[in-house]
């Protein structure tokens, strides 16, 4: 029996020219160790942080919403109104903000059980990686009870690679 060959640390060293053997032995078996890469994950970096910086626990995302507080709107024209004349008031709040992992849309109906995309299947389908952003929001009427509603406000596509 021969021993196990030592793997070799992986070279990042690239020249000028194409080395289309090399690249896609890499593609096929990615090194374990680094990435093949380097300049190119670098690059990348800035995108990475900014990225987490929105989502992650008491980022960006979660102090904005403490920003913003509660809205308050008054019905009617401020203008025209008597004194006399009471004004509904509506009072909002965003709870909280959610982004939900990638999965196909409702309106495919070919698949009942498990929904979720990766995002090689993205790439094959030439489609964005991507979840979808929902809010929890809380209003209330006059004095009222608080209600809650979850609303969606979009899609955000997401960048891989994050929360390393």
């Amino acid at each position: 029996m021969a021993p196990a060959p030592s793997r070799q640390p992986t070279a990042t060293n690239w020249s000028v020219e194409y080395d289309t053997a090399r690249r896609q032995r890499l593609f096929r078996n990615p090194p374990r160790d680094h990435t093949a890469y380097p300049s190119l994950a670098a690059a990348i970096e800035p995108h990475v942080h900014s990225f987490n910086a929105v989502f992650e626990q008491g980022g960006l995302l979660e102090k904005g919403i403490q920003d913003i507080g509660t809205k308050v709107f008054l019905d009617g024209d401020s203008y025209s109104a008597s004194q006399d004349t009471l004004r509904n008031k509506l009072s909002v709040r965003i709870k909280e903000v959610f982004l939900e992992p990638p999965a196909l849309p409702p309106s495919n109906k070919h698949v009942t059980g498990d929904r979720r995309v990766f995002p090689s299947e993205s790439r094959e389908r030439h489609a964005s990686y991507k979840g979808r952003l929902r809010a929890r929001i809380e209003y209330r009427v006059n004095n009222g009870e608080w209600k809650e509603s979850v609303r969606e406000l979009g899609s955000v596509p997401i960048m891989l690679r994050v929360c390393d």
